[in-house]
Parts: C-alpha cells; sequence; structure tokens
C-alpha cells in the first residue's frame, strides 16, 4: 500500500506564491483528481511529489521517507517505483522511439532482458492500435498526439506504484483520450496504481475517487468526488463550471 503525504507544503517563485501550506494525505491505491484555474501554475504540485522539483518548506513523505530529506540512494529508491507523465516534454530528440522506451524500462527492471521489454511495449501499442512502425522513427517525424502516447506508454510500461499525470489529455483526438481515460480506469481497479492527474478533463475527473479543488495556491476543498461535484462552496462551483461543466478547456 502506497502512502503520500504533504505536509505543510509551500512552493514560490519569486514573488508569484504557487502552493500555501498544503497538508493532505492521498487516498492509497485511488486515484485523485487536481483542479485548479488553468492560468495557475498548480501542477508543480506533482513535480513537488515526484522528487523533481524542490518544495519552498514542507516536505513530502511517501512510505514514510521524507523525500527532500534523504540521501541519494533512498530517494532514487522511491523514484523507481514511480512514473511521470509530462505534458508534453521527456522524449529525447537524439533517440529513436525504441530507445525512448526502454530507457525507462533498463533504468527501473535492470535485470529484465530485452525481449521481454519490448513485448511489454509492444503489447502497449497493440492495446490502443498504434502502428508498430514508429519504432525506428526519431521523435521529430512523429504527430504531437503519437509523441503523447509515447509518454504515456513510457509510465505505464514500468509498472509503477504510483503515475503522477501532467495533462495526460492534451494533444489527445477524442478517440485517444477514451482510450486513455479508460486504461487509466483499468489500472485503478486491476493493479491498484495510485495516480494523481492534474487536468481539467472531466472524463478524467468522471473517474476519479478524490478531487481536490485549487485556488490561489490554497487546497480550498478535498473529498470524494461525488461530494467536491455537489459542493456549496462557492469557489469550488466556479472552478468546477469553468474548466470542467463548460468543456471549453478541456485538456
Amino acid at each position: 500500500m502506497t502512502q503520500i503525504k504533504l505536509n505543510n507544503l509551500s512552493y514560490r517563485q519569486e514573488n508569484d506564491e504557487i502552493l500555501k501550506n498544503i497538508t493532505y494525505e492521498f487516498a492509497p491505491n485511488c486515484t485523485t483528481g487536481i483542479l485548479a484555474p488553468v492560468e495557475e501554475k498548480t501542477a508543480v504540485l506533482l513535480k513537488i511529489i515526484g522528487g523533481i522539483t524542490q518544495p519552498t518548506s514542507g516536505n513530502v513523505v511517501i512510505n514514510g521517507i521524507d523525500l527532500f530529506n534523504s540521501d541519494r540512494g533512498t530517494l532514487e529508491s522511491v523514484r523507481k517505483r514511480m512514473a511521470f507523465v509530462f505534458e508534453r516534454k521527456g522524449i529525447l530528440s537524439n533517440l529513436s522511439i525504441r530507445e525512448n522506451l526502454l530507457l525507462p524500462l533498463n533504468y527501473h527492471n535492470p535485470d529484465v532482458s530485452i525481449e521481454e521489454k519490448m513485448q511489454k511495449i509492444n503489447s502497449l501499442f497493440d492495446h490502443f492500435g498504434i502502428q508498430k512502425e514508429i519504432l525506428s522513427d526519431r521523435p521529430a517525424r512523429l504527430h504531437p498526439q503519437a509523441l503523447k502516447m509515447m509518454l504515456l506508454f513510457r509510465a505505464f510500461a514500468i509498472d509503477p506504484d504510483i503515475i503522477l499525470y501532467d495533462n495526460p489529455m492534451t494533444d489527445l483526438e477524442l478517440t485517444y483520450k477514451k482510450a486513455v481515460s479508460s486504461y487509466i480506469k483499468q489500472l485503478k481497479t486491476e493493479k491498484q496504481i495510485t495516480q494523481i492527474f492534474f487536468s481539467t478533463s472531466k472524463m478524467l475527473f468522471n473517474d476519479a475517487k478524490y478531487i481536490l479543488i485549487f485556488s490561489r495556491g490554497t487546497l480550498v476543498e478535498k473529498g470524494p468526488t461525488e461530494l467536491i461535484m455537489k459542493s456549496e462552496n462557492a469557489i469550488t462551483q466556479k472552478i468546477i463550471q469553468d474548466y470542467l461543466e463548460a468543456g471549453q478547456y478541456e485538456t
């Protein structure tokens, strides 16, 4: 069971206070969605949880390990059980798609054969109906939608305990959005992975067990999805209406 705790977490960029004194414990083996106005930089919370960005103050504790007050080896042992899906970055331009997909598998599973790793990769191509010919291509030759699917594949292939998604629906057409949403739901039910996403995609929030609402760096409201969607909090109501119900910012 994966435990993720945020303790008095704050993050500032110059004079911009992006996160203010956030304390929260994520439900283990569940999917949690983070919703905030798109102009705010709340998605940095995912990078902090992933150990990529250091908070200004406070800490992140995963399975009893303080990410930012541990030695490098301990931090790496935690990060090896995590996957991060960037909104657009993360594919290396000087490597083929095949090499890009093998890179995290080689890091997380060095003792597994290349044949077994390719079986995992090929199964994802088959599941989502993507032609394997692109495996030999360089990223520059791919459509943004295909690149986004490769970012998702990198996370799915390593069978992590935690997946952090920064706008996982960006650049995807509706068919692929539905397929990705379905796969995230499948991971939740079959593999009991803790998944946390930042998005404005209503189909993702429909399947999330919990929702966190942020505004101006503050955690305004948190709780089960069905309760948050019916919240009488004025800030929560406005954010849901502006970014989910209207659908105009679907990403």
